[in-house]
């Protein structure tokens, strides 16, 4: 079969499955006009395909609405933001070592530094939270995982902003160990989200259903490059089941390349060289104030509007 049918297929089969929770109702959507999204997770989210998918989708679906996207994804992330506390010396490695109290407060501490840092700057009304990965491979039992999404909630709802809750995405093989591993961290997650009252979405299963159905028809179909990142047309079915899954119809969206998605993705990977080209750097190393990295943000910022400009005229 020719690959690109059989993707589009896949993209066909991912709408009929079915999602662990009820999907919220068609007019019920979790986002406003105004609305300052934030997507925060691990490499999955730092690639910034899916989260370019759902926001050319959003600007699309609500033309007339004033909607800002930033991708803070960082590689190598946990729920308790390891990769952005490691230089002050707040490792994985010595959480673990702890326990009860001080490990409590260590979580706590770790969460606050990553937020402070790289997401309460950008004033975000809504932040989506995409973890597991990695903290399947750091924890046998999803009590410290589920302890740092709490944390997570709680501190973003003291900064006013809207969370919504997304599982992992399923690896390769489909059978393999990690995947039991996701399906017991996904379950205490959808928990968590209950009694918190948060949206709560799982695209393991929808898009795990779609790859199976897949391989019926081409036991070669690929899904991942590395038994964990997807291939980028798995990140299309990855932004549908999400968008499906929080109650919004999905199915004029094919995640063809528009001008707007192209523009989209110019303004992502251009506020990913801002942020992790010139501003960390420049926070790690202390020099925040000097001119040259204050004249080098400036630019960028002024390239960053440009390029949302352009894409407020290819929405209208």
């Amino acid at each position: 079969m020719n690959s690109c049918r059989l993707h589009e297929l896949v993209l066909l089969t991912c709408l009929g499955c079915s999602f662990t929770l009820p999907a919220m109702a068609a007019n019920d959507s979790p986002f406003r006009d105004g609305d300052r999204v934030v997507f925060l997770g691990d490499s999955i989210t730092q690639i910034r395909q899916y989260t370019t998918h759902l926001e050319c989708y959003l600007l699309q679906k609500y033309p007339r609405w004033k909607l800002t996207f930033r991708n803070a994804g960082h590689g190598s992330d946990t729920a308790w933001l390891d990769q952005r506390a490691q230089a002050l010396g707040m490792t994985t490695a010595a959480l673990l070592k702890l326990g009860g109290k001080e490990q409590e407060e260590m979580v706590v501490r770790m969460v606050a530094n990553g937020l402070n840092r790289d997401v309460l700057p950008l004033r975000p009304t809504v932040v989506t939270l995409m973890y597991g990965a990695n903290d399947i491979r750091y924890v046998n039992t999803p009590d410290l995982h589920i302890r740092a999404m709490q944390e997570l909630i709680t501190q973003l709802r003291k900064a006013n902003a809207r969370v919504i809750v997304i599982s992992a995405s399923p690896e390769d093989p489909l059978d393999g160990e990690m995947n039991r591993r996701h399906e017991q961290f996904i379950a205490a997650s959808r928990a968590l989200a209950a009694r918190e009252k948060v949206p709560y979405v799982d695209q393991f299963h929808p898009v795990r259903e779609a790859v199976q159905e897949a391989r019926a028809k081409d036991p070669s179909f690929a899904f991942t490059t590395d038994g964990v990142h997807p291939q980028p047309h798995v990140h299309v079915m990855m932004a549908k089941a999400i968008l499906q899954g929080l109650g919004l119809d999905v199915s004029q969206y094919n995640g063809e390349t528009t001008p707007l998605l192209a523009k989209v993705k110019e303004k992502n990977d251009a506020y990913f060289r801002r942020w992790r080209e010139i501003q960390l750097p420049a926070i790690l190393a202390g020099k925040s104030e000097d001119a040259d990295v204050k004249a080098k943000l400036a630019e960028t910022d002024a390239q960053i509007a440009k390029l949302e400009a352009e894409s407020e005229l290819l929405r209208k």
